[in-house]
């Protein structure tokens, strides 16, 4: 007696994964074999946008932040048996301003016509301020001094997006003090009055005092992004998600009452990534002019330290480029960095790139206040591997800065408790995989007391 076995169901889904932006369709297709039934339940998580009975993935009309959405095919045959597939939604071009010119000295009762230029909008239109209310401001951007100038003073002038009210961009404008005789009162200067600096890099700046017995001023920067010493020099942060405007001000330390400004922007490498599907992803970088020939851009795990990379490619300090790059089989978190100089300096990283992450968990399910510091959790792993653990971290620090870890034994499920406490703080689960250098889920944030 001869006896066959059934074929086992598989389903596969085509693209396996894909990028789109606002509004944009995909239809997917799943195929069933091991069966006759070949129909599919469709599925996505989490529910954004639309998808219909038959596979057609719509995504929604605004994407204000990047984001994955998994859709998932089940076999009507088998609901054990199913496929995902990852949709990227790419945020819409950002609305970026420009003014010029963007620094300008100006003596009593002379003019200056600035010029706003928008770009990632059709809607060009802006609104203009002035801060403080010194002198004037048209509604087409032409600013007067006043009549009288008894002291030097700066004005910041403002032009605000109409298509996007939180973009804008500001020039300063340096008032010059003239004595009512005719002759020169006290002042401060600040040069350069404009710069724009890299991430990661310094700028020098110099204040002049005239009429003032102390030459010297305090430093200040507003906001807060990058530091600025007593000396002037400005040092702008490495890590930086987008480009930020910066107000360097110096202040008369004989004379408190008088100050200068000047406007620095903070540019640095950024990366993009489209989803090129059958496990493909492209990354896209744009850098300043003059970037290191030792820059690279390496992919990595959420989380994993800095000197662990994947795959990693030279950009030979050019401005732009892209590589099509096979992303891991392994279930993860990845993500991909811009990497400073042939060091472990991170100078961009992009948000999480989830893989086969569908049917891990981990969840937080009591935390006690300090002096306890425990925290119990279950967790759930699809594919679980022998080295598989839990471990506590810190928010926002790599897993090998983890308090501590519980192995899970390659269990495909289970409930688990902390073996020591933790210091007040907060805290994210992450479940970890690869000998514990790649996340696959993190959970929500956790605040022991």
């Amino acid at each position: 007696v001869s006896l066959t076995v059934p074929a086992a169901i598989a389903v596969q889904l085509s693209p396996a994964s894909i990028s789109l932006s606002q509004s944009q369709t995909q239809q997917f297709a799943a195929t069933v074999t091991g069966s006759t039934t070949t129909t599919v339940t469709w599925s996505m998580s989490p529910a954004v946008g639309t998808l219909s009975a038959t596979g057609l993935y719509t995504a929604p009309a605004s994407i204000t932040t990047a984001q994955t959405v998994l859709v998932k095919a089940t076999s009507v045959a088998d609901t054990t048996k199913s496929a995902t597939a990852s949709v990227s939604l790419t945020a819409a071009a950002a609305v970026a301003v420009a003014v010029s010119p963007n620094a300008i000295s100006l003596a009593a009762t002379q003019s200056s016509q600035f010029v706003a230029t928008v770009a990632g909008s059709t809607n060009l239109a802006v609104t203009w301020s002035m801060s403080p209310l010194v002198g004037s401001l048209s509604a087409a951007g032409l600013y007067t001094a006043p009549a009288t100038l008894t002291t030097a003073q700066s004005v910041i002038v403002t032009a605000k997006s109409v298509a996007d009210p939180t973009k804008t961009a500001s020039a300063i404008v340096s008032l010059l003090a003239t004595a009512p005789s005719g002759g020169s009162l006290p002042t401060i200067s600040v040069l350069p009055g404009a710069a724009t600096v890299a991430s990661g890099t310094t700028m020098q700046f110099v204040a002049t005092t005239l009429g003032l017995p102390s030459t010297s001023a305090t430093w200040s920067i507003s906001p807060a992004t990058g530091t600025i010493s007593q000396t002037g020099l400005y040092s702008a942060p490495t890590l930086l998600s987008s480009s930020e405007t910066v107000t360097v001000k110096a202040t008369s330390v004989s004379n408190p009452t008088l100050s200068a400004t000047a406007i620095v922007t903070v540019s640095g490498p950024k990366l993009s990534l489209q989803s090129l599907g059958g496990g493909q992803m492209r990354v896209s970088w744009t850098a300043p002019a003059g970037r290191s020939v030792k820059d690279y851009i390496g992919m990595t795990s959420l989380g994993a330290p800095t000197w662990w990379t994947l795959w990693s490619g030279d950009t030979f300090g050019k401005t732009s480029g892209s590589f099509d790059v096979t992303l891991p089989s392994t279930p993860g978190l990845y993500e991909f960095r811009y990497f400073s100089s042939g060091t472990y300096q991170v100078l961009f990283k992009t948000p999480p790139v989830p893989v086969n992450i569908l049917g891990y968990t981990v969840i937080p399910t009591l935390v006690l206040p300090s002096p306890a510091g425990s925290v119990k959790f279950s967790y759930s792993a699809a594919n679980p591997l022998p080295d598989d653990c839990v471990a506590l971290v810190p928010v926002g620090k790599p897993s090998e800065a983890m308090v501590w870890f519980v192995p899970t034994g390659g269990a495909r499920s289970g409930i688990g408790e902390s073996p020591r406490s933790a210091k007040p703080g907060r805290y994210e689960l992450r479940y970890l995989t690869q000998g514990g250098y790649v996340s696959v889920v993190i959970s929500t944030p956790i605040d022991i007391l």
